[in-house]
């Protein structure tokens, strides 16, 4: 059964952000969804996965409504300082891959964020392969996104062609002649 089907209600003190979150809204985008929220109530469940050694609840997914509820007196007061929070219990690599898709999905990723993550998958282990599976991201966006990363980490172990060197020296050549 799908996790939407158990909602439970967390306090916000048991509650804390990711370090990996690749979401960003305006500022207009921000007061709008606050705007909803005071007008509409919250209608939406956080999702977040229990850390049983510290007792807390990291957000996966629902970052900028607990910041809101979290920072707004007359939200905290009316959620009487806790939030709708649905589970999903998985590793740090899947938690990963549902946070990116729920971002993906929604169009809301941003190119410095997505580098973070890939810097980060890349760390606790998850291959190029995974993430062309989980999140259907193509071989070249893959690619780019290292390549703008700047961490040559993720090319150590590649060999390239020296070809370009002829080229270079070539020009050099041609640019100075004896």
């Amino acid at each position: 059964m799908s996790p939407i089907y158990n909602v439970k209600r967390i306090p916000l003190k048991k509650i804390k952000p990711n370090d990996y979150n690749i979401n960003y809204i305006s500022p207009i985008e921000y007061e709008l969804l606050k705007k909803s929220i005071i007008e509409d109530g919250l209608t939406q469940p956080i999702v977040c996965r229990y850390k049983h050694k510290n007792d807390i609840y990291e957000i996966i997914d629902g970052f900028y409504r607990y910041k809101i509820i979290k920072e707004d007196k007359f939200l905290r007061e009316r959620e009487q300082d806790s939030i709708a929070v649905v589970l999903i219990n998985k590793p740090l690599k899947e938690t990963l891959t549902t946070h990116i898709r729920h971002n993906r999905a929604r169009g809301e990723f941003y190119l410095n964020s997505m580098i973070r993550f890939i810097k980060r998958a890349f760390k606790i282990g998850i291959d190029d392969k995974w993430l062309e599976e989980k999140f259907l991201m193509s071989k070249d966006e893959i690619f780019r996104l290292k390549q703008l990363s700047g961490d040559k980490e993720f090319f150590k172990d590649r060999d390239f062609s020296k070809e370009w060197l002829k080229e270079i020296k070539e020009e050099i050549k041609d640019d100075c002649p004896a």
